[in-house]
Parts: C-alpha cells; structure tokens; sequence
C-alpha cells in the first residue's frame, strides 16, 4: 500500500544496488498441478537472500503457481500479478475470476510467494502481537502528548523486538529484492518480456520492476496504487484523505430515501459514529467487549472495505449496536472472532504485550517489516503529533487510526534499499487504474505515480472501490484494461469510465 521515497541523504539514501552475478534462473522441478487450485501448475524456484553476497544467507525458496494459457497459439506471453499488502502471499489470493477471458487466453498467468510471506516469512516474536493489535490497545487519543508519548514508547518497544527476532534479513525483504526476484522467475520462465498487474502495493512492485528492469516489461497496469513520492507521514495523511471515502460512501448510502429503513442512522450516519466516538473519550458510553477510542475508529473504518451496499448494511448495523453498549458486532465483522472469543477482553499486560486469544500475525509483521526495508524515513514523536494534529483539522472522523499509521517505523532498523524516486521510460503506455472514491489509498496517488512515466494513462472510474479491475464493479475497467494487455500501444480512452 506504501510506497516512500527517500527524502533523506546519507546512508539511506536511495541507489542502485551493486549487485553480483546474476544469480541461476531455474525452477526446483517440473511444473505439477497445484493439489488445491484445479487449472493451476505449481513449482519453487530459488533466489538469493541477499543479492549483494548471495553466499552470505544462502537462498530463499518462493512459490510459484501459473495458469497456462487457454489459446497455446495465440499466446502473448506472460502476466505477472500481485494482489497488494504488503504482507499477502499471492498465491492465496488469485483465481480464474479475477481476470477476463480475452487474458486467461493469451497469457500464462503467475504469481508467487513474495519475499517474507508464508514459508519464507519473518515473524515477531510469539505472544508479541502486531503493530496493529499493540497499537489498538494502547492509544486513548493521538493528540494527547502523554498518551502519545506512552503509545510511542511501546510502539518503538514492540518494533526492537521484532526487529530482533528477524534478524539482519529484516533489511533483505524490501520491495528493490522482490522486483529482483521477479526479474529471477521471469528469466526462468524463459520470456525475454513480461505483462504485469499489481494493485494497491502491487503497483509499487510493478513501477520498481520497471525502473529497474524496464526493458523486460512489455505492459503495466497498476490498480489504486499508494503513493510514490513522500515519507511515512504524507503516506499517514493520504490514508486519512482514503478513510474519509468509507464514511462519505456510508453517508450517501443511508442518505437515499430507500436505504434509511436498514440504515438505522438518519441520513447522516458520520454524524452518529462522530458523537458516539466523543462519548468513549469522555468516559459517557460503557461499551462491551471494552475497546478504546482508537480501537474503535480502527473497527469503524475496517468494517468498510469496500463500500459497496451489502457491506455499508453490516457496518451500519454494528454501528448502531455500538451506540448502544455493545462492540460484539462490529469486533465480529472486523476480526471474523467468535462469540466466545469476543467474551476475552485483550488488555496490553505490564510488558506491552497482549493477554487473551492467541493470533497468527504474520501477515502484519511482513507489512510493516517490507514497508520499513522500503523506507528512508523514521519520524520522531513530534512528527507524529504533528501529521495526526493536521489529519484532525481536515478528516477529524479518521485522525485516530490514521494518525497512528505515522508511527509504523518507529526505532525500525533502516533498510539495505529504501525506495527512491522510481522514474521508468518505458516503451509502451503505462495503465493507472484509480477509483473516485477509493477507501484505501489517497485520491491524488495515481495522478502522482503518473508523473515517473514518459507515456501515462490515468483511467479514473466513478466508484468506491480499492482493487477495480477483475472485481465486477467497473465492466468498463475491465474490457479497457484487457484491451490494454492484448494490445499496449492501442490508444486508451482515459475517459471511458467516467462518462
């Protein structure tokens, strides 16, 4: 979801690494078919931990899965894909569904297990949490200095010891290793060019690969990429702005006539969330399971993934059962938890960590290891208070959670390869794929990701959506992005979804 830029020089700055030989292009074995995903092959391939000395760690082992294409003959080659995170393990994630029969076609279609996600991931230490977990139990208000300044200390705590127990391999999974990886699976695929779609951290991989292997990427589509260019805190910012879509999208909907019956809420439903929020700061609502404030804004806006109706129902449901006590509903719709875990109340215990249920948190320890490997920047508490106080003025019902996102890298060891201006001249057009009302990514990242690419297209699509392509909810996304994959120098109507 994150992509900053280096805004600091010295030994963090941004560069090329010096790398050795190219290391072996092969896959471990013969292609098998997956045992869980019928239509799928399945294979391993080996690439080096670190590719500055590739003997230092020895090798990682990724896997790999493809769909062959349906039309041997007309074949265009090679799709690579990634569905975002960071911290997802991509081969979970994708399906036939996804992509449109022109692609499934003439493409194989691959994806592989990106470094630090599932067997080859770095985990915190057990018992410890997440960033996000820790985060949730901590944090009364972000424009307290004494709450920051306690949450701060913990944070910075908790990322030591993750930091720790990964080791030095913590600096070696940035998303500069992964396109490296990528370029590795391409070779061993035999192409001597790939297609590739990404989206939302998707699209920072895919314009990395290109500004490191551009003569190798014959098309590129980037679905609701995060920002390229600014720190932690402009990242923090932009989450706000993307939060803020979630309420508007809930608003609009309970504000049609026909929807106000299952809305509950009136025709102002923010308004409802916004007092119910300031009645949990002052100690006015006595709520169950207990959640702080900023649990529950972070509750909130996870129960809107995705604005579409059915979602909205649910979140104003849980919405209105928290104005009334119970947070039982809106934990459920979040976390998926039981009803018996929901009876475990989850207090931070003397060493900031967690008592109660026990989680499986790798993903979130990959997020925030890749995004900090990607980082240059590590803002002190002053900086923090200072991007929640300016989140607040604009997006008060979002500073809370996004706020708190300012503070993911906190005393994180500085990566091998933090990412720097990723500037790409490209022989064919690049796709940028965004959505009005995206509820995850700031509205201007795609028109500023346009700006390290010579040839651009921006299609825009009137919606609320994160992830459009593939999905259904844009036809017209869908047959332009198809269009653009089968033929990348045919002209693009950057209009065609706004009409």
């Amino acid at each position: 979801m994150i992509l900053m830029v280096a805004a600091c020089a010295g030994p963090s700055e941004s560069r090329a690494p010096t790398e050795s030989a190219s290391p072996p292009a092969s896959f471990n074995g013969e292609w098998e078919t997956c045992p869980d995903k019928p239509g799928w092959d399945c294979n391993t391939i080996a690439v080096p931990w670190d590719y500055r000395d590739q003997r230092r760690y020895g090798d990682i082992e990724l896997q790999v899965v493809r769909h062959p294409a349906g039309k041997p003959k007309d074949r265009l080659g090679a799709l690579l894909w990634n569905p975002g995170g960071p911290g997802a393990a991509a081969i979970d994630d994708i399906d036939e569904s996804l992509f449109s029969r022109g692609i499934l076609d003439h493409f194989d279609i691959v994806t592989f297990t990106p470094r630090g996600t599932a067997v080859s991931g770095l985990a915190c230490p057990d018992g410890t949490g997440s960033f996000i977990s820790e985060r949730d139990g901590l944090l009364p208000s972000l424009l307290d200095r004494a709450d920051t300044e306690h949450w701060y200390a913990k944070i910075a705590e908790f990322n030591r010891a993750c930091a720790l127990a990964m080791g030095d391999k913590a600096t070696l999974i940035g998303t500069w290793q992964t396109a490296a990886d990528m370029d590795v699976i391409r070779r061993a695929l035999g192409e001597e060019r790939v297609s590739f779609l990404g989206y939302s951290y998707g699209g920072r991989l895919g314009q990395v690969y290109a500004h490191r292997f551009g003569a190798h990427l014959r098309a590129l589509v980037m679905d609701s990429p995060g920002e390229t260019q600014g720190d932690i805190g402009q990242y923090a910012q932009g989450k706000g702005e993307a939060f803020a879509n979630r309420f508007r999208a809930l608003d609009l909907l309970c504000g049609y006539q026909a929807k106000r019956r299952w809305c509950g809420l009136g025709a102002e439903p923010t308004s409802v969330y916004a007092e119910t929020l300031v009645r949990l700061i002052d100690g006015d609502l006595s709520i169950t399971p207990a959640v702080t404030p900023d649990k529950f804004t972070m509750l909130m806006i996870d129960a809107m993934p995705d604005t579409q109706p059915e979602t909205m129902k649910e979140a104003a449901a849980a919405l209105r059962a928290a104005t009334r006590g119970s947070a039982g509903p809106l934990i459920r719709l979040v976390e998926g938890d039981d009803d018996d875990s929901l009876d475990q109340t989850v207090e931070p215990d003397a060493s900031g960590t967690e008592s109660g249920p026990a989680s499986d948190y790798r993903e979130d320890d990959a997020l925030v290891a890749i995004n900090c490997a990607d980082s240059a920047t590590r803002p002190d508490l002053q900086a923090i208070m200072r991007t929640t106080e300016t989140i607040a003025a604009e997006h008060p019902d979002s500073a809370l959670y996004a706020g708190s996102l300012a503070g993911l890298c906190v005393d994180w060891p500085l990566g091998s390869d933090p990412i720097g201006p990723a500037t790409a001249d490209l022989e064919a057009q690049v796709l940028i794929v965004k959505a009005k009302g995206d509820p995850q990514t700031a509205p201007g990242a795609a028109n500023l990701n346009a700006t390290a690419f010579e040839k651009p297209v921006v299609l825009t699509w009137n919606g609320f959506k994160h992830g459009v392509t593939g999905t259904g909810a844009a036809p017209c996304v869908d047959d332009a992005v198809t269009a653009y994959l089968l033929d990348p120098a045919a002209p693009i109507e950057a209009d065609a979804c706004t009409r």
